[in-house]
Formats: structure tokens, C-alpha cells, sequence
């Protein structure tokens, strides 16, 4: 059979995954992309078309080959008129924010550069003879395939009323075209559930569309996302040689080195570009005791810290909130059921409350995340690798199995496979910042260096 690879998912992790395939000279002849949606390197995080949906760091951090970061930069500079974008008004491309839709035609001009094939279906099973099934009923023969899956929108945390659902005043996929089209007046009470990066893409849509009512963030700790701020990394406090191995040592060293920015007067977003550096060394020496601590007691806010907004959006949020038009409760919601009015009834448990509350709101939208369980997934690829053996649920609840340093998955058998890779979200247990756009890049290049050694050594 000809050294073939299949590609499942097109999205950001796919995209990348093929073109640092063809950059380390698979051929791209070989090479298939199966993807429901006709449009590539999108995903979820890319398909908005609002100019006002940032990526999350300047453009000098984003660029597809981090050997020439300013790559991005200069696609941007040929390309200042693009959809309305009319660039930085200093001319500095690689310090600005550019729209997320802007970052994915990028991914995708890059794409079509390879001549990858792309095939509109969806995978369904991975065949135990070397095929990959598609949902058409269409059997695609594969060398190697690469679980590049992306995200799966989360309701675990709280039960819908069908009858929520059928009025159309639950909002569960706030990137969908027509996402907001039922809350078609100026006022009311809208509740989110989540309050991080895409609580904010939430209302800046609304407030485009000229919504003026009033928003309510429901969050467990009732945190709020940070903005991002220019900085440099502060001085490196960890010892590679000496790493911490346990969730409270490495919180004690983290609030030491905060105090210590504290009482110097500098920016506390300095410790971030600090720790960056270790993350994957931290969380491959921890065992998985302490990698459930740390997802359990400091997830939060680590995820705070280290995926800020840029200034642009949290300008948005600042405005509401000085129109006192947003309010931010502590408390996980529990159920979203009718209310006598038109509208829905949320209950939630306030944090340090046993009893719970409930209040009426015009429209709820999820922002509450996405499912990184594959034992929870509704996907039918997942369920049918999971029962194969093909792969095994991370042991920490995130993504699946797999050897952080080549992206091959580890099987029920408890071995790496020669055959199974995986890049990005599916990782997140293996590398926890492995859903970063920077560790996608990473990992889809790593995964291109162990398939192409891979197919050598077969050759030879």
C-alpha cells in the first residue's frame, strides 16, 4: 500500500499539522484532510467574521514557523485591507491584535500552498485493517493517521429543559451564524454562563448588535479574564535540575516570586512569561495525583493568567461595567427550566452557599467551555477508539494518552503507537498547554519529525 496519511479534523491543529508535514517533506500527494466543514484551518476559534474577535498576543507571537516570527506580520502588511481590517494605526504589524477571521485566512493561505486534499465528511471509526471510516460509508486506506479533533462545546455541568431548548432562548453555541438572532431587542437580562475569553466575545457581539440591557457572568470562583499587558519575563526562579513535583511546591515558589514583583513595583503578568518555559517540564514530572490536584485547587487560575485579553476587548467589558450593566456572581449553575414569564428560569449555588438561587433572564448563553473528557464525548470517532483499544482516556481526565514528545497515542496495550498520533486538544492531559496556539504548532511539528523518521526507516 503507498505511505499514505489521513488527517482527521481541519481545523487550526489539522492545517498545521499538514503543512509541517509537507515542510519536513512528506509529500502532500499523500496527505488527506477529512473535515465536515468545506473551509480548512478554522475551527471553532477562526470561523468568527467580527473584526472585534481578537487573537489573544500581538501577531510577532503567532506566526506558523517560530524560526521567522515575523511571518504573520508580514501576511498582515500585504494584506492591510483585508475584510475591512485596516491594520495598526502605528504601521507596527507585529505588535497588533489582528481579528481571529484575519488569523485563520492566514492558516488557510499557508494551507492551500501544499495542495493537501481535503474530503467533506466526517471519520466515525479508525479499522483495525489500516482504514479510516468516514460517515458516507467511505473507507480512506491510511499508513498513519493524526487525531487533530479539536473542541466539543460543554453542558455537562447543568441540566436543560427541553422546553428552554425549543424556545430558543438558550443560546449552546455562541459561534454559530445565527447565534443571535432571538434577542432582537435593545434591553433585558442576559445571563452567561462562564466568564472567561469567550464570555467576552459574547458581549462585544451583543453590544455591536446594539444590545444595552444587562449581563450577568455565572462562574464558580466568579473570576474575571485580565487584560494583557507588555512586559517583559521576569527573572527565571525554577531550576531545571530542581523542579517542583507537587501542586503546593510549586504554589509556594509562584506566590514567593509574586510577593518579591510586588515589593519591587513591577507587573505580576511578568511571572507568566517566566513560567512559560517550564510548563511542559513541570507537568511531565508530576505524577497524576498531583496533576488532578493542580486541575482541581489552581486551574483556574492558571488558565486566568496565562490566557489574558488584549486591551482592545477588555475595553468592551470596562464600558459595560461602567454603565453598570454587568454583574459578575460566584456560583455554579445547576438547572436552566421556564420561567412563568417569557424567558428562563437559571438556578445556581452561590459559592460558600449550600442553598441554591434562581432568577429570571430574557436569553442564556454558554460560555461555560468545552468537554475534554473523551469518556464524555458524543462523538462517535471517540466512543468507537475508546471501545477499540485504539486509544485510552487520560488517566487525569484530559484528552487522551499519548507520548508528549512525538504526539504517537498510547493504546489500551500500554504502548506507543507507530500508526496513531495525535495534535492538540486530545493532548491536553499529555501537555497541559498542548490546546495553546503555540504548543499546536509545536506539537504538529513534532508529530511531522517522528512521522517522517518513521517513514525513512521504513523506507530503508
Amino acid at each position: 500500500m503507498l505511505d499514505s496519511i489521513v488527517i482527521l479534523g481541519g481545523g487550526f491543529a489539522g492545517a498545521a499539522t499538514a503543512i509541517k508535514l509537507v515542510e519536513a517533506g512528506y509529500p502532500a500527494g499523500q496527505m488527506t484532510i477529512v473535515e465536515p466543514r468545506t473551509e480548512l484551518g478554522r475551527g471553532i476559534a477562526y470561523s468568527t467574521s467580527d473584526l472585534d474577535h481578537l487573537v489573544n498576543g500581538p501577531a510577532r507571537m503567532f506566526s506558523l514557523y517560530p524560526a521567522d516570527p515575523g511571518h504573520l506580520s508580514r501576511w498582515l502588511a500585504n494584506h492591510p485591507d483585508r475584510r475591512g481590517w485596516a491594520g495598526p494605526a502605528d504601521g507596527n504589524f507585529d505588535a497588533s491584535f489582528p481579528p481571529r477571521c484575519l488569523y485563520g485566512d492566514y492558516v488557510q493561505s499557508e494551507l492551500a500552498r501544499t495542495g493537501v486534499q481535503h474530503v467533506v465528511d466526517r471519520a466515525v471509526d479508525v479499522l483495525p485493517e489500516g482504514e479510516v471510516l468516514l460517515a458516507s460509508g467511505r473507507q480512506l486506506p491510511a499508513t498513519r493517521i493524526v487525531l487533530a479533533t479539536g473542541l466539543v462545546r460543554n453542558e455537562s455541568g447543568f441540566a436543560i429543559s427541553d422546553l428552554v431548548r425549543a424556545q430558543g432562548r438558550y443560546i449552546g453555541d455562541p459561534w454559530a451564524a445565527s447565534a443571535y438572532d432571538a434577542i432582537d431587542g435593545t434591553d433585558g437580562d442576559v445571563a452567561i454562563i462562564g466568564s472567561s475569553l469567550t464570555m467576552l466575545d459574547i458581549l462585544i457581539s451583543l453590544e455591536k448588535r446594539g444590545f444595552r440591557g444587562r449581563y450577568f457572568t455565572f462562574s464558580g470562583r466568579g473570576l474575571l479574564v485580565h487584560a494583557r499587558r507588555e512586559a517583559e519575563a521576569w527573572p527565571a526562579f525554577l531550576r531545571p535540575e530542581a523542579l517542583p513535583r507537587t501542586t503546593l511546591a510549586l504554589l509556594r515558589e509562584i506566590q514567593r516570586e509574586r510577593r518579591a514583583i510586588a515589593r519591587a513595583g513591577e507587573d505580576w503578568q511578568r511571572l507568566v512569561l517566566s513560567l512559560r518555559p517550564f510548563i511542559e517540564p513541570l507537568w511531565a514530572n508530576a505524577s497524576d495525583i498531583e496533576r488532578r490536584r493542580f486541575t482541581r485547587h489552581l486551574r483556574t487560575f492558571w488558565d486566568l493568567a496565562f490566557h489574558r485579553a488584549v486591551p482592545d476587548s477588555i475595553a468592551w467589558l470596562d464600558r459595560a461595567r461602567t454603565q453598570g450593566r454587568y454583574f459578575n456572581v460566584a456560583g455554579r449553575v445547576r438547572r436552566l427550566a421556564p420561567s412563568a414569564e417569557p424567558g428562563v428560569e437559571l438556578t445556581w449555588r452561590p459559592r460558600g452557599d449550600a442553598e441554591s438561587r434562581s432568577r429570571r433572564f430574557d436569553h442564556v448563553v454558554n460560555a461555560a467551555g468545552y468537554e475534554a473528557d473523551w469518556r464524555r464525548l458524543p462523538d462517535t470517532l471517540a466512543r468507537n477508539l475508546l471501545a477499540r483499544g485504539a486509544v485510552r482516556s487520560h488517566p487525569v481526565g484530559f484528552g487522551i494518552e499519548a507520548d508528549a514528545a512525538t504526539g504517537a497515542v498510547i493504546g489500551s496495550d500500554g504502548h506507543a503507537s507507530r500508526r496513531l498520533f495525535a495534535v492538540g486538544h486530545p493532548l491536553r492531559g499529555a501537555a497541559w498547554e498542548a490546546s495553546s496556539v503555540l504548543e499546536q504548532i509545536e506539537g504538529a511539528t513534532r508529530v511531522a519529525r517522528a512521522v517522517s523518521a518513521d517513514r525513512m526507516r521504513d523506507a530503508a
